[in-house]
C-alpha cells in the first residue's frame, strides 16, 4: 500500500463509456448516443458537486492525453479556468506532469512533490491510470493537493465499475460525513462516516428523511435559497456537530444538497474544559495578589521603610501588565534586584532575564551587543553571526541599565526598534518580530538632558511608562540592621559559628550618610567580617571614615563609647579601642602603632598587658 492507501500498481476500471464535461467533446472510449451522455451526466451531477466542494484537485486525462475533466479546487490550485484547460494537450497546460508517464508505462505513481513553472503552483499529486473491462488503458485519474495545505489523502481502489463507485470510494475514506438529498429532502447519497455517526446501514438510510433534528431544517434553506451555508452547530445525543451545505445545481436549476458534517465532540469538550481551567486559573491569580501586599519575588527585597514599599507596591503593580517601566535611583541602591522582580513576579517569568549595562560599551559594540549582526557584516564578525540581546530576550525581559548614557544615535536606534518591535541584525536583510518587555535604569537626571538635547523626548516617554525610584540608603536608615543581619550571614564562613556586630558599630552604621548606598553597606560588612575577632564586628574594625576621621567629635563619642559609664571607664574604653584601631591600621606592626600615638615603648606595652591586647 502506498501512503494514501493506494496500491503502488493500482489501476481504475470502468465500463466503456463517454464521460463528457457540459464544455467538452473529448472522451474516454467509444461514441455513444448524446442523449445518453445527458443521462449520464445528470445522473451524477450529485458526485460532480461534491467533488467541486472538496480541497483536493482532480484531473482526468483520455489515452490522447487530452484534459477531459478538472474539479474546481484543480482550477483552483492553478490560477486557472475551466475552458483554459478542457481538450488541451495536459503536456501543454501541465508540463512535467505525472499523466504522460502513467499513459505510456500503465503504472500508477505518486509524486512528493512537484513545481508548475507555468501556473507557479506546488502540488503533491498520485496519478492512477483508468482501464476498461479488457483491461485496455483508456486514460489516466490524479487527485492533486496544494502543497502549502497538504494532508494526507487516503484512496483505495479495488473493483470499481462504474464513476458512481469510484467517486463513493473517494468519499467512505474521508472523516467528514458526507450526505446528499434531493429537492423533496430525502437522502440519495450518504458515506461511511454518515452511516456511522448514523449508526444505521445504508438501506435504512437511503430515500429517508435526514436522521438528525435540525439537519432537514439546514438542507431546506439550502436548497430554498440556492446558497451556502456554513458553521452551523448541532446536539444530537451526545455529539456536538458542525455541519456546512450547499446547493447541487444543474443547468442554473437546484436539484439537490449536500451537507458535509464533523463531529466535535471531543473539541468542544477540550474546549469548554480550556475555558473553565482558564477562568478558574485568572480567578485564582486575582485572589492570590489580593490576599498578599506583595509577590514572592518582591519580598526577597530586603526593607520594612515606607518609602521603599511604596516603590515595591508600584512596581508589583506594573509587574502584572506588560507595560513598559523606568528605575530611577543612585548607584548600588538596587536597581537591577528590583527589575528581576518585576521579570520573576510577570507572566514572562518563565522566559530569560537579560540585562546590559549602556554605559559599558561605546556605540559601534553596544550596537551590535544589543542587534546582533549577520555573518560577514563587518571586519572580524563572528562566522554565522551573532544573535543579539533582543533576540535572546524573545519571550522574556531585557534590562537596559544606565540608559542615560546612551549616546543620541544609539537613542534613535533602540526607539525605532521599541515602534515597531522588529529587529534587523548588522549586515542582515530578515526582521525578526519581538515579543519584549524593556525594563530600564538610569541615575541621571534625564528631564534636564532633554532640555539640553542630550536624551530625545520621544524615547523618554516610551520607556517611562511606569516609574519606580528606589530611595537612597541615607533616607531609609531604618533598614541597616535588617541589611546588615543579611550581609552578615551571607559571609560568614559557617552558619554554626556566625559573625555578629556589636551595638556600638552598629550605631555608627546608622549614622553614616552611605554615598555608595546598598552596595557600600555590602562592602563595608564583607571587609568587616575578616578582621572580625571573637566573631564580633567593633567600630574599630569598621572602615576610618566611618568613625574616625570624617565623622563629628560628638558622633564619635556615641557610637565608640556607648552608654553613659563612670568617666574612669570610658576613658579606658576609649583609650583600648584607639590602641587597636592604630594597630590595625598599622597592619600589626607595633613599633609603627606606637610611633602612631605617641607613647614610649614602656607605656606602650604596658597599655597592652593592661587592656589584654595581643
Amino acid at each position: 500500500m502506498s501512503g494514501n492507501g493506494m496500491c503502488k500498481d493500482s489501476k481504475i476500471k470502468v465500463d466503456s463509456m463517454k464521460v463528457l464535461h457540459q464544455d467538452s467533446k473529448h472522451n474516454f472510449g467509444p461514441n455513444v448516443p448524446q442523449d445518453a451522455l445527458e443521462r449520464l451526466l445528470y445522473q451524477n451531477a450529485f458526485l460532480t458537486a461534491i467533488l467541486d466542494s472538496l480541497d483536493v484537485g482532480v484531473c482526468f486525462v483520455n489515452k490522447e492525453k487530452e484534459i477531459i475533466y478538472v474539479n474546481k479546487e484543480q482550477l483552483n490550485i492553478h490560477n486557472l479556468t475551466m475552458e483554459s484547460v478542457l481538450g488541451k494537450q495536459v503536456g501543454e497546460i501541465f508540463p512535467g506532469t505525472g499523466h504522460i508517464d502513467v499513459l505510456e508505462t500503465g503504472i500508477s505513481s505518486t509524486k512528493d512533490e512537484i513545481q508548475f513553472n507555468t501556473t507557479g503552483a506546488t502540488v503533491r499529486p498520485k496519478y492512477t491510470p483508468i482501464v476498461d473491462g479488457d483491461n485496455n488503458l483508456i486514460g489516466s485519474l490524479a487527485f492533486v493537493k496544494a502543497i502549502e495545505d497538504y494532508r494526507e489523502f487516503s484512496i483505495e481502489v479495488k473493483s470499481i465499475k462504474s464513476i458512481y463507485e469510484r467517486f463513493s470510494l473517494i468519499f467512505n475514506n474521508l472523516q467528514e460525513a458526507i450526505v446528499a438529498v434531493d429537492t423533496m429532502g430525502k437522502v440519495v447519497y450518504a458515506n461511511s462516516a454518515y452511516l456511522q455517526i448514523c449508526g444505521e446501514d445504508m438501506e435504512n438510510v437511503l430515500k429517508n428523511k435526514l436522521k438528525f433534528e435540525g439537519l432537514g431544517t439546514i438542507a431546506m434553506n439550502t436548497l430554498r435559497n440556492a446558497k451556502s451555508i456554513n458553521d452551523n452547530l448541532l446536539s444530537s445525543k451526545d455529539m456536538q456537530l458542525e455541519v456546512i451545505s450547499f446547493p447541487i445545481i444543474v443547468d442554473e436549476e437546484v436539484v439537490g444538497c449536500i451537507c458535509i458534517i464533523r463531529d466535535i465532540t471531543v473539541v468542544q469538550t477540550l474546549t469548554e474544559r480550556l475555558e473553565r481551567t482558564t477562568h478558574m486559573a485568572e480567578y485564582f491569580k486575582k485572589q492570590i495578589y489580593r490576599q498578599k501586599a506583595l509577590p514572592t519575588a518582591f519580598e526577597t527585597i530586603i526593607g520594612n521603610s515606607a518609602c521603599l514599599k511604596e516603590q515595591l507596591t508600584i512596581a508589583a503593580k506594573a509587574a502584572v501588565t506588560s507595560c513598559r517601566v523606568m528605575i530611577r535611583g543612585s548607584n548600588g541602591a538596587g536597581k537591577e534586584l528590583i527589575a528581576r522582580a518585576i521579570h520573576a513576579s510577570s507572566t514572562r517569568s518563565t522566559g530569560p532575564f537579560i540585562a546590559v549595562n549602556c554605559a559599558a560599551l561605546p556605540d559601534a559594540l553596544l550596537e551590535s551587543e544589543l542587534f546582533g549582526y549577520d555573518e560577514g557584516a563587518f571586519t572580524g564578525a563572528k562566522k554565522g553571526g551573532k544573535p543579539g540581546k533582543f533576540e535572546l530576550a524573545n519571550g522574556g525581559t531585557l534590562f537596559l541599565d544606565e540608559i542615560g548614557d546612551m549616546s543620541v544615535y544609539m537613542q534613535a536606534k533602540l526607539l525605532r526598534i521599541l515602534q515597531n518591535m522588529e529587529n534587523e541584525r548588522i549586515g542582515g536583510t530578515k526582521v525578526q518580530k519581538l515579543d519584549v518587555r524593556v525594563i530600564s535604569a538610569t541615575n541621571r537626571d534625564l528631564e534636564q538632558m532633554i532640555v539640553d538635547g542630550q536624551f530625545r523626548e520621544d524615547l523618554y516617554y516610551r520607556m517611562n511608562v511606569v516609574m519606580v525610584t528606589v530611595p537612597d540608603l541615607k533616607e531609609r536608615k531604618g533598614d541597616i540592621p535588617m541589611l546588615s543581619d543579611y550581609f552578615l550571614k551571607k559571609y560568614s564562613k559557617s552558619e554554626e559559628d556566625p559573625i555578629t556586630i556589636s551595638k556600638e558599630a552598629l550605631e555608627l552604621l546608622e549614622l553614616y550618610d552611605w554615598p555608595g548606598n546598598v552596595r557600600e553597606l555590602e562592602n563595608v560588612i564583607e571587609r568587616s567580617v575578616v578582621f572580625a575577632e571573637n566573631g564580633v564586628i567593633q567600630p574599630f574594625h569598621l572602615p576610618s571614615n566611618l568613625w574616625l576621621n570624617d565623622f563629628e567629635e560628638e558622633k564619635q563619642s556615641v557610637v565608640i563609647i556607648g552608654n553613659t559609664k563612670p568617666l574612669e571607664e570610658l576613658v579606658m574604653e576609649c583609650e583600648k579601642q584607639a590602641i587597636k584601631r592604630a594597630i590595625l591600621e598599622a597592619g600589626n606592626n607595633k613599633s609603627k602603632a606606637m610611633e602612631a600615638l605617641q607613647l614610649s615603648r614602656r607605656a606602650f606595652y604596658y597599655k597592652l598587658n593592661k587592656y589584654n591586647i595581643s
